[in-house]
C-alpha cells in the first residue's frame, strides 16, 4: 500500500486507545504530520455503564443474552459505576440505554497503528542528548533498580537494545490486550513496532555497539501489551496491572505494584469523549488509582494540534492533570506543529525525527508524541534513580523546576513548563 494511502490525521477516537507515534524515513521537519493506520471498527461492540447495583449488571447481561449476544468484559470502574463491554448483534444500542440502571452506552471503535520505515545505525539520539541525559550518566544515574512500564503494543525484548534491560527479574510481563483479566505475555506479539519503539527511547542498552541509547539505559522495562488487539478498558487494564491492581483496581493479595513509572503512549481526543461522560469518569478513575499507588504517570499529549498552534486538544489520559502530560518539539526547540496544545500540557520534549529500536531486531525514525512521552518517562527514572522514596508528585516538580522555559515566558499550551532538562532535574534532588 502505498504511503498516500496511509496518510491520515491521526484521530483519537472513542472506545479505543489510539497510537501516538509515528514513524518516519527520512529526518522530518516539525511539521510533518503523523501518519496513521485504521483498523476496521469493530462491529456490534458496545460500553454499557450502569449505576454500580448488581441488578443493573444482570439486566444487562439478560439483555445481551436474549439478543444472542455476549457480555465480552466486566469491571467495577467505583462503587457507583460499572462497564459492562458487549458484543450484540443489530442496533441494539438505543435499546440496551433504555434498560434500568444504565447510565450511559457508548460504540467501541479499533486503535489506530502507525507505518515504518526501519533505518540503521550505536548512538544517543539527538533526543537523548537535547535533554542533557549523558551528563546524568557520567554522575552514576543510569535508571538501573527502577523499573519502567511500557503499556503498549507489546515489546520486542529479543531485541538486541533491549534484551538486557527486559530480561531483568522480577519482570512479570503481560498480555492485557482484548477482554478480561492481563496474562503472561508482553514480551511479544508488538506487529507495528511501537511498543519496541517506546521502549528502546527510555531504555535502549548502552556499550553494546548497536543501535542507539536509551535516557534511562540500565532502568528495567515491563512489557504490557494492551493492543492487538486494543479495547476501551484494555490499556487502563494496563496501567492497573503496573499498579499491582486487578482490573477493578483492587488489590486483594496484597500485590506489590509492578514499576515505578509507567509511559502511556496513546489516548483519546476530548472531542470524541464528549458524548461519554462515563468514558472520562473510567479513564480518571484508573489514573487517580495508579497514582496513589506510587506511579509516576507519563502520557503523550497527542497529535491533533494544527500549524497554528491555537486551541485545546490535549488528549485523554493527558488531559485528566494526572500524569504528566508531555507535548513534542523538534532539534530547534520548535513545537511539532501536530502536536496538541492546552493548558493541561506540563513538559515538552524531542518528538520529531527520533531514533530508536524497531521489531525484529531493526531501528527505525519516528514522529509523534509517542516519541515525546518517554523521553520524560526515562527522565523520571533517572530522577527516581537518585532518590528511589519520591512521591510521583515530587518526581513532576523535580522535572517541571528543572525545565528549560520555551515559548512565552512561564507555562504555557505550547511546551508546558518548558523542555525537561534531566541534568537540572536530577541535580536539585536531595
Amino acid at each position: 500500500m502505498s504511503k498516500g494511502n496511509w496518510a491520515r490525521r491521526v484521530a483519537m477516537v472513542l472506545g479505543a486507545a489510539v497510537l501516538l507515534l509515528a514513524p518516519v524515513g527520512p529526518a522530518a521537519p516539525a511539521s510533518a504530520q503523523p501518519e496513521g493506520r485504521e483498523h476496521p471498527p469493530i462491529p456490534n461492540r458496545f460500553l454499557v455503564f450502569t449505576d454500580g447495583n448488581a441488578s443493573s449488571r444482570a439486566a444487562v447481561r439478560a439483555d445481551v443474552q436474549r439478543r444472542g449476544g455476549q457480555v465480552a468484559d466486566e469491571v467495577r470502574v467505583r462503587p457507583d459505576l460499572d462497564l459492562l463491554a458487549v458484543n450484540v448483534p443489530g442496533a441494539a444500542m438505543a435499546d440496551l440505554a433504555g434498560i434500568r440502571g444504565v447510565r450511559e452506552v457508548a460504540p467501541e471503535v479499533p486503535p489506530v497503528q502507525m507505518t515504518h520505515t526501519p533505518t540503521a545505525g550505536e548512538k544517543p539520539d539527538w533526543g537523548v542528548e537535547h535533554i542533557k541525559a549523558p551528563t546524568v550518566w557520567t554522575q552514576g544515574w543510569t535508571g538501573e533498580g527502577i523499573r519502567v512500564a511500557v503499556v503498549d503494543g507489546g515489546v520486542d525484548l529479543g531485541h538486541p537494545d533491549l534484551a538486557v534491560n527486559g530480561a531483568l527479574p522480577p519482570l512479570p510481563h503481560a498480555n492485557c490486550s482484548g477482554d478480561a483479566e492481563c496474562k503472561p505475555g508482553g514480551e511479544d506479539g508488538d506487529n507495528d513496532g511501537h511498543g519496541t519503539g517506546v521502549a528502546g527511547i527510555i531504555a535502549a542498552v548502552k556499550d553494546n555497539n548497536k543501535g542507539t541509547v536509551g535516557v534511562s539505559h540500565k532502568a528495567s522495562i515491563l512489557a504490557v501489551n494492551c493492543f492487538e488487539p486494543g479495547t476501551f478498558f484494555s490499556c487502563l487494564r494496563g496501567v492497573y496491572y503496573a499498579a499491582g491492581l486487578n482490573q477493578n483496581g483492587e488489590n486483594p493479595t496484597s500485590q506489590p505494584r509492578r514499576a515505578e513509572v509507567v509511559n502511556m503512549s496513546w489516548g483519546w481526543a476530548e472531542r470524541d469523549l464528549r458524548r461519554c461522560a462515563s468514558c472520562i469518569t473510567t479513564i480518571e478513575t484508573v489514573m487517580q488509582r495508579a497514582k496513589d499507588r506510587g506511579l509516576v504517570l507519563v502520557a503523550s499529549a497527542g497529535n491533533t494540534g494544527n500549524t497554528r498552534g491555537t486551541g485545546d486538544s490535549v488528549s485523554y489520559p493527558a488531559r485528566t492533570g494526572i500524569p504528566i502530560a508531555v507535548a513534542a518539539i523538534d532539534r530547534n526547540n520548535r513545537r511539532a506543529s501536530w502536536s496538541s496544545t492546552g493548558p493541561q500540557v506540563d513538559l515538552a520534549a524531542p518528538g520529531v525525527a527520533i531514533e530508536s529500536p524497531y521489531k525484529n531486531g531493526a531501528y527505525t525514525t519516528w514522529n509523534g508524541t509517542s516519541a515525546a512521552a518517554p523521553h520524560v518517562a526515562g527522565a523520571a527514572a533517572l530522577v527516581l534513580d537518585k532518590n528511589a522514596d519520591l512521591t510521583p508528585d515530587q518526581v513532576r516538580s523535580y522535572l517541571e523546576n528543572g525545565a528549560l522555559d520555551l515559548g512565552s515566558l512561564g507555562t504555557d499550551s505550547h511546551f508546558g513548563k518548558g523542555l525537561v532538562q534531566v541534568d537540572r532535574a536530577v541535580g536539585a534532588v536531595q
